[in-house]
């Protein structure tokens, strides 16, 4: 094993979980079948988007930022040659 990967084990072992983490590591103490699975991933997923929607929301109010005013702008990056 290279040096670097011995590192990165320790730090990943000595590294403490987030409240977060420690309440999925609960929720899955029990087991779940394959749709209660599927079910919690969903779960998480709506969780993240809200929170990231919610995040963007903020964002845009602070900036001023409206939808409608990105209508028909061009928003890729020019070429450079």
């Amino acid at each position: 094993m290279t040096n670097n990967i011995v590192k990165l084990k320790k730090k990943i072992m000595t590294t403490k979980l987030s409240n977060s983490q420690l309440e999925i590591l609960k929720a899955f103490s029990t087991p779940m079948d394959e749709e209660e699975l599927k079910e919690f991933k969903n779960w998480i997923f709506k969780f993240k988007l809200k929170k990231l929607q919610e995040h963007m929301d903020n964002v845009w109010e602070e900036k001023g930022i409206h939808p409608d005013d990105l209508l028909g702008q061009h928003m890729r990056s020019p070429y450079r040659y």
